[in-house]
């Protein structure tokens, strides 16, 4: 499905003229300077020559699709990164059989900072950032009339289509680009999230300003992000603790040294309270960085109430933020 506006017009557009993007099977054209992009199982792929880095990894995916189920494929999928590391391997592929769950309860509660917001129920069409496998696109799915999932990693997507194909979802366009240079029309959002996805895009500040540019008047950004400066959890993309307090330079070298991971400072570029802050302002004036909830997580309820005492103490409060696992950014866009 394309999703698209009321007077019929496509919310997709080219990333160079910004002119509508033609659906065609295989391969799409834009309508104003006729360039053109592949489209493997129908997902559009905008990333022009960073795309060819996992070519071969689509292409088994694409052969092995029509006969495999999503675990068939997860299989298939090998993680972006350079790891022998058996304990992250492990986490990777358990993190990722989990992420429907993961995704739904922080939809549930991205969508309540939403409804507070706003005063009413969000609908229209919700742009899930760093989609992945589709975690949160099929929660987005059932509150939105249209979604559309945005990532830079078409292995993922591929696997985001099975998923929603096994659960019947057909409101869900999938599209492989970057946060940097969003393929959407402006002002045509009614609702962005990005789940995990904040500490993983390097030009934050760029990425914030394509989010208010897509932002209908009115609407909210939601998302969350590893604090660089965390005292009360190891670094969860390594399990290293205090990742963030070396020097950037430091950081890939340590990790290599330790979990035998290659690329770190390419995958992972952790924020802290103040460089989260700055880069929010970008989407609207009213942005604000504070706690998100423990059980969006996984964490059992009674944390939640505990946070909640916490955060009416103002002063205990602030110094927690600073040190806290990590930050949850709201941001409604200006009237």
């Amino acid at each position: 499905m394309i999703p698209r506006s009321l007077d019929g017009e496509s919310f997709l557009r080219c990333i160079h003229c910004h002119a509508t993007m033609i659906a065609g099977g295989s391969e799409w054209s834009c309508s104003k300077c006729g360039r053109r992009i592949p489209a493997p199982l129908g997902i559009p792929d905008f990333r022009g020559e960073k795309g060819q880095q996992d070519h071969d990894q689509v292409a088994a995916l694409v052969e092995a699709y029509p006969e495999s189920g999503f675990e068939d494929l997860l299989r298939i999928r090998t993680p972006s990164f350079a790891t022998r590391n058996p304990k992250l391997l492990q986490l990777y592929e358990k993190y990722r059989l989990r992420m429907g769950q993961r995704g739904m309860t922080f939809v549930q509660m991205a969508v309540r900072q939403v409804r507070e917001i706003l005063g009413s129920e969000p609908r229209g069409l919700a742009i899930d950032l760093g989609c992945g496998v589709g975690a949160g696109a099929l929660p987005l799915s059932e509150q939105f009339d249209a979604v559309i999932g945005i990532d830079p990693s078409l292995p993922d997507l591929i696997l985001a289509r099975k998923a929603l194909e096994e659960q019947r979802v057909g409101n869900v366009t999938l599209v492989a680009g970057f946060a940097q240079r969003l393929p959407v029309c402006d002002r045509c959002a009614g609702f962005v999230l990005a789940e995990n996805v904040l500490e993983h895009i390097h030009e934050l500040d760029e990425a914030c300003r394509e989010i208010g540019r897509v932002l209908a008047p009115g609407s909210v950004f939601v998302g969350d992000c590893v604090n660089r400066y965390s005292l009360l959890r190891p670094e969860p993309h390594v399990k290293l603790w205090a990742v963030g307090y070396l020097p950037r330079a430091w950081q890939a070298r340590y990790v290599k040294r330790r979990r035998d991971f290659d690329g770190y400072d390419r995958s992972v570029h952790l924020r802290s309270l103040r460089e989260l802050q700055r880069a929010v302002r970008a989407i609207g004036p009213e942005g604000r960085v504070g706690f998100p909830s423990f059980s969006a997580y996984g964490y059992p309820a009674f944390a939640d109430r505990v946070l909640d005492t916490i955060r009416r103490i103002p002063i205990l409060s602030t110094a927690l933020l600073w040190i806290f696992p990590a930050f949850l950014v709201v941001a409604p866009r200006a009237r």
